[in-house]
């Protein structure tokens, strides 16, 4: 779903303070990246919201899983509401904050992301 050019613009102003030339959303509102440490970061644009999510390499066995829902829980939440989720098939764990569209800007997006890098260095995904 193409993403009106607001919500690009911000997209796009994150990816240059983040050293990332030429990141925008394409012509399904999508956006991604993968960094050195093994971390993939995503964006989409759902038409109602903006989804930022990272995965990271994971063990899936049943004390990952347990670590990783941990995070979901709103009583260790610090700043936005993170979602979290395992891909067993390629070993991979997810943390997501979705934002409504009205709530998307620059610093939020920035926020979404120091949160989402944060859980993933704790969680122990990051090389």
């Amino acid at each position: 779903m193409t993403a009106p050019g607001w919500i690009d613009a911000i997209v796009r102003q994150f990816g240059e303070a983040a050293g990332l030339r030429n990141f925008s959303l394409n012509a399904r509102g999508a956006a991604a990246a993968r960094f050195e440490n093994g971390l993939e970061l995503r964006f989409e644009y759902t038409g109602t919201a903006l989804a930022v999510a990272a995965t990271v390499p994971a063990p899936y066995d049943p004390p990952a899983v347990r670590r990783l829902l941990a995070y979901a829980h709103p009583d260790s939440q610090r700043g936005p509401r993170i979602r979290t989720g395992i891909l067993p098939r390629s070993g991979r764990a997810v943390f997501a904050v979705a934002m409504e569209e009205r709530e998307a800007t620059l610093p939020a997006v920035n926020a979404a992301f120091d949160a989402l890098w944060r859980s993933a260095r704790e969680f122990g995904g990051l090389a």
